[in-house]
């Protein structure tokens, strides 16, 4: 199944195991029709009832990339020579232009040779004619798009292909529900697809179907088991599970996102996992999709929640607005209107495509990327949720801040006594970063800890050699100088780590309560090191 969007076609040069050659590109741009069926059955139905006189309109809805405009090639191809065919497509450029999309279909017929010259509905539309009034300019209008309809049905059978209804101005709508109306005794089907967003064509549609004046068909993403095949038909092979699991993963079952997945398969050969920088191309396309025409509210709760991660509760999104509990609900409703997001749990949404999230974040400006992630840190450190506030004190970053270091620092110190090594190294490493040039001691040792538990014996002594360069008492020096020697002595450098003991004891540091063990560590090492004595 292709996707709203056509993309390139060109030969994609890389290492790829498949050049973009003729068929390949066939393939890509017209996949079979999969998981479909109903929507195929109803159109073969409706073409059948227009050929006998019995029209009606047909509204495809969905979300950017699931198909719709392959199910108005479908319809076209279908409709044989015994139709006439016209089609008009939406811009969001002209959302706000009078009739310009009505125009499209109304004023611009193609294939109807010069039955065409029997309507008037080009002369009433365009941009120069006048009326007396706004009323009576509109009733102009329909009048000439009711008569060139009647002219076109006095010929054959039409096809009315409208694409991307969502773009059409209210004018035009206006025109597509009267007309609808008005089709039961002719050899008209009208095709039209639309997106959830902007609303204003997905209202005329469920409106006109309840009066059972169109029918209403959805296209969803595409099952796990159908995205393999479509991407293997594409491709012309076969793919491994995992190739295949990465892809639906990637693409949420999306037509045009599963393209894309082709096209990064045949230049690369293999695909990027998730969390990988290199998606750029599918994260526009989704940005792209399905974040146009959205208002600032919307797109507000969108950029909050993408910094929050999917999924999030609306509690903490809400929380980091400015917005009025009115306004922040009608700009998650839109997003999930739109296909953005989709409820996760009860009190909490998540994004329908892994990849928008990012895609959304990575696409504001920095400053108010930072912002938000400040937000997000006073939000969760005055809620005690130390793990998820140090996650955006580093989003930020907050450089310099104090109380943004002692909480990232806390994070890592919790999670090394925990066990998890690594991500106290990540946490407790970015606290030293955010510290600036003078991280203090404890932060530094904290950090050395986490190196020699991670068995980084070497990097552990070079951090514990620099928190010995901090002004310490004579127990705090005594302390770091045996960490340090006990590192050393791990490393295999058995010289340099008898050297590290005997600075501990002949120096002025304070051994605490375990002067004796230092003794016998030391005495251990000498007797290793080739029968040297200690000294």
């Amino acid at each position: 199944m292709s996707g709203d969007h056509q993309g390139r076609g060109s030969t994609s040069e890389g290492t790829g195991e498949q050049a973009f050659t003729g068929e390949v590109v066939a393939r890509r741009l017209h996949p079979t029709l999969r998981e479909r069926e109903h929507a195929l059955e109803t159109l073969e139905r409706l073409l059948g009832e227009a050929r006998r006189g019995h029209g009606q309109v047909l509204f495809v809805a969905g979300e950017a990339g699931t198909g719709k405009s392959a199910l108005l090639e479908t319809a076209a191809a279908r409709a044989g020579t015994g139709m006439a065919v016209v089609s008009a497509k939406g811009s969001e450029m002209e959302a706000d232009l009078s009739f310009a999309y009505a125009e499209q279909f109304m004023g611009l017929p193609s294939r109807l040779g010069q039955a065409a010259e029997a309507g008037t509905g080009a002369d009433v539309i365009a941009p120069g004619s006048r009326a007396a009034s706004p009323m009576d300019r509109r009733a102009l209008v329909h009048e000439a798009a009711r008569a060139q309809l009647r002219a076109w049905a006095e010929t054959s059978g039409v096809l009315i292909l409208l694409d991307d209804l969502h773009w059409a101005d209210p004018a035009s709508l206006g025109v597509v529900g009267f007309l609808a109306r008005r089709l039961s005794h002719l050899p008209v089907l009208v095709v039209a697809t639309l997106r959830p967003w902007p609303p204003a064509s997905a209202q005329l549609a469920r409106s006109l179907a309840r009066e059972s004046f169109a029918e209403l068909v959805g296209t969803g993403p595409l099952g796990e088991q159908a995205s393999a095949e479509m991407l293997e038909e594409i491709l012309g092979r076969k793919l491994g599970a995992s190739l295949s699991r990465r892809a639906f993963v990637l693409s949420g079952g999306n037509p045009y996102l599963l393209v894309m997945a082709a096209d990064i398969l045949l230049g690369n050969g293999d695909l990027p996992e998730p969390a990988s920088g290199h998606l750029e191309p599918m994260k526009d396309a989704l940005v792209l999709s399905h974040m146009v025409g959205l208002p600032p509210t919307s797109i507000a709760c969108a950029q909050v929640a993408s910094v929050l991660g999917s999924p999030f509760r609306l509690a903490d999104a809400e929380a980091m607005t400015d917005m009025e509990p009115e306004a922040f609900a009608e700009g998650i409703d839109t997003l999930v209107s739109a296909g953005v997001l989709e409820e996760a749990a009860p009190g909490s949404a998540r994004f329908t495509h892994d990849l928008l999230a990012a895609a959304i974040c990575d696409d504001m400006a920095i400053a108010r990327r930072r912002m938000l992630h400040t937000r997000a840190f006073e939000h969760f450190a005055a809620r005690h949720d130390i793990a998820a506030a140090a996650s955006h004190a580093l989003g930020a970053p907050m450089t310099g801040d104090e109380h943004a270091i002692k909480v990232v620092a806390r994070a890592g110190a919790t999670a090394l006594a925990a066990g998890d090594v690594n991500g106290a190294l990540h946490l407790l490493g970015a606290a030293v970063s955010l510290s600036g040039p003078e991280p203090g001691d404890r932060l530094l040792v904290d950090q050395a800890d986490a190196l020699f538990m991670a068995g980084r014996a070497g990097d552990a002594v070079v951090i514990y050699r620099r928190a010995l360069d901090c002004d310490l008492t004579a127990a705090r020096r005594g302390e770091v100088l045996a960490k340090a020697a006990r590192a050393q002595a791990f490393t295999g450098a058995l010289d340099e780590a008898i050297d590290a003991y005997h600075d501990l004891l002949a120096g002025p540091g304070d051994l605490g309560t375990q002067p004796d063990a230092i003794v016998a560590e030391r005495a251990h090492l000498c007797g290793n090191a080739t029968g040297r004595a200690p000294r």
